[in-house]
């Protein structure tokens, strides 16, 4: 194959916009097409090598896999080391055993699997991830892996064509499939991405053929279209404008088919190569592995240390950025000349020292997780009250808030005791907790109206937007426990338009002052943050103040307005107001006197918190007995 220069500009081209989107540039926001591109472009490349070598009879698996391993295992084994270093020094021990799960997982070319059940791909803690961007070079390996046999076994049946055409469709129907239903998962999902590598093997067989006899103006014609292809895709994929779209799909195939229309186009007059051909250009492609490979480990740690120390280095995002692009390219460029290229040849580094260094750093990273997975994180480093946040499950924290959410719309039990009906979401399983620990529960009939997805302040419209919040009709089994309810308690995580549909509601279920309970807002001012992941800056917050020996955080004052309008309408409701049980008049408590945490997540109480609660309010039971 001959040297296509305009590939590596492409290549440059498609890294930025990587970089760009992971820089968390708005307009950028749909720069991660970058990686389809390059998936399109790897294919085109090695089936391109792997044809010329096999019609040359010089092809070897071996010969194959030693080039894989000198052009992909050196530089990353670099940033390998580089982030343990890092990792070891900055990150907490839950944050650390992430890590080395990442590490182990990118080792074996995993690392896309793990990421779907970790973070995904779009989450706030995956921004630092220093290994997040490896899920790509996995799904490449996996790819490549078989590719090679592949190619073999297909090629000399001469069905090699007509197996790619075959396998591309059932990879993106499988991709278009998967995306309804795990949307999140399809990104980092292996078959959802093969399609894309596929589709550059096409291009190659398809060029090779000689399919595309192609004179000047067509060519430009294509290459324009494909850029203009890309272009729109940039804007349509973008995140900031459409964060419900489904990612990749239908709508990948537009970058892919710009991509391709790019490559199709081979011609040195042709207008849009000699614009992107400048040199700057080409050598960002040259170095595009590098660069690829070192941006996300600088962001994320420039991240975790702007957080922690919660001090603004610059002032402004823009100069962030510059320092950030800045020191990601001279590392690049001082990764690609030391270490890529000396190791790409084999006079300066023979197989025999390859093999040597190969596996004895593959020793060091699989021990350093071992250590790290059976210290717990190096935790005994910790003391006592900070070991108290560190082993907190924030995990499972949904299966302790929602242990009393199993009589969902429930009719009430016939006997003496009072029928409660406790309608909300996820903050009337905090309100349950705390009433167990008083013994309430115990003592009344109860059951739940839970509606979740914030959808109270749209039960009472007929017309829906949101499939979502279908489940949860004001309907005649609601309306029944209504009027046989007791007692009627409102818990949510309150906004405005939650309290204007309250007071709506009010009015139609027509209960008397002593028949209601309202439950005010709750909030630590941490921020609500996703259960499912740990947040390092949300742990990091907490271990400060226990140095501090400082139980309080600054009092919110979304709480204080919130309180004020629940509280300026109890006449019509018996009013409980939460916050001044935990909160003064600049502060709230997130911490008992032993220092245990109160909530998992800014809002939701641990198995502590409600305790603490259930002491403050011994005398609540009156509200719900006869």
């Amino acid at each position: 194959m001959n040297y296509r220069k305009e590939i590596d500009s492409i290549r440059g081209i498609s890294v930025i916009l990587v970089i760009l989107y992971h820089a968390n540039i708005k307009i950028f926001g749909g720069g991660y097409i970058g990686v389809d591109i390059f998936f399109v472009i790897s294919g085109y490349l090695i089936s391109n090598i792997i044809i010329d070598d096999y019609e040359n009879k010089k092809f070897s698996i071996i010969n194959f896999y030693e080039r894989r391993v000198r052009r992909i295992l050196p530089a990353l084994f670099f940033v390998y080391l580089i982030t343990v270093i890092f990792s070891s020094l900055l990150l907490y021990p839950d944050f650390l055993i992430s890590f080395s799960k990442s590490l182990v997982s990118s080792f074996f070319f995993i690392s896309n699997f793990f990421f779907i059940f970790e973070t995904g791909y779009f989450s706030a803690n995956a921004n630092v991830q220093p290994l997040l961007h490896t899920w790509s070079l996995s799904i490449e390996e996996q790819f490549y892996l078989f590719f090679p046999l592949f190619f073999i076994f297909t090629y000399k049946k001469n069905i090699f064509f007509y197996s790619c055409i075959f396998l591309t469709i059932l990879s993106f129907i499988i991709c278009y499939q998967l995306g309804f239903y795990f949307r999140n998962a399809n990104f980092l999902f292996s078959f959802s991405r093969f399609w894309q590598i596929f589709v550059g093997v096409l291009i190659t067989i398809l060029l090779r053929k000689n399919k595309f006899k192609l004179n000047t103006v067509i060519n430009n014609i294509l290459t324009f279209s494909g850029l203009i292809l890309i272009i729109i895709s940039l804007y349509l994929c973008n995140k900031n404008y459409f964060p419900q779209f489904i990612y990749p799909g239908s709508l990948s195939l537009i970058p892919i088919a710009g991509i391709s229309l790019i490559l199709i186009s081979n011609n040195n007059k042709n207008l849009l190569f000699n614009l992107i051909n400048f040199k700057f250009l080409i050598f960002i492609g040259l170095i595009s592995y590098s660069l690829y490979l070192w941006h996300q480990p600088v962001f994320s740690f420039y991240k975790i240390i702007k957080n922690y120390s919660g001090i603004n280095y610059f002032k402004n995002h823009i100069m962030e950025n510059s320092f950030l692009f800045f020191l990601t390219f001279i590392i690049s460029c001082l990764s690609w000349k030391f270490i890529e290229k000396p190791f790409r040849n084999r006079k300066i580094i023979s197989l025999k020292l390859l093999n040597k260094l190969i596996i004895s750093i593959s020793i060091f990273f699989l021990i350093f997780a071992v250590i790290v997975f059976y210290s717990k994180g190096f935790i005994n480093l910790y003391d006592d009250k900070i070991k108290n946040i560190l082993l907190v499950d924030f995990s499972k924290s949904k299966n302790y808030i929602e242990k009393n959410f199993k009589k969902n719309l429930k009719e009430f039990e016939i006997n003496n005791k009072n029928n409660v009906l406790f309608i909300g979401d996820s903050f009337t399983g905090d309100f349950l907790n705390i009433l167990e620990e008083l013994k309430i529960l115990d003592n009344i009939n109860y059951s739940n109206w839970i509606i979740r997805d914030s959808c109270f302040d749209k039960i009472l419209i007929v017309k829906r937007y949101s499939d979502k919040c279908k489940k949860y009709d004001y309907n005649n089994d609601v309306k029944n426990l209504l009027e046989q309810a007791d007692k009627i308690v409102f818990t949510f995580y309150w906004t405005n338009e939650m309290i204007s549909t309250l007071f709506k509601l009010l009015n139609i279920i027509n209960k008397s002052k002593d028949e209601i309970i309202v439950v005010g807002h709750k909030n630590f001012n941490l921020g609500l943050l996703d259960n499912r992941n740990q947040h390092y800056v949300y742990v990091d917050k907490l271990i400060s103040k226990i140095k501090e020996k400082d139980k309080n955080l600054t009092l919110s004052k979304d709480l204080i307005y919130l309180n004020n309008i629940l509280e300026s309408k109890s006449d019509n409701y018996q009013f409980i107001n939460l916050k001044k049980i935990y909160c003064n008049d600049k502060s709230c408590q997130i911490f008992n006197n032993e220092f245990e945490l109160l909530t998992y997540d800014g809002g939701h109480l641990t198995k502590n918190g409600a305790v603490f609660f259930a002491e403050k309010l011994k005398h609540m039971g009156l509200l719900f007995y006869k």
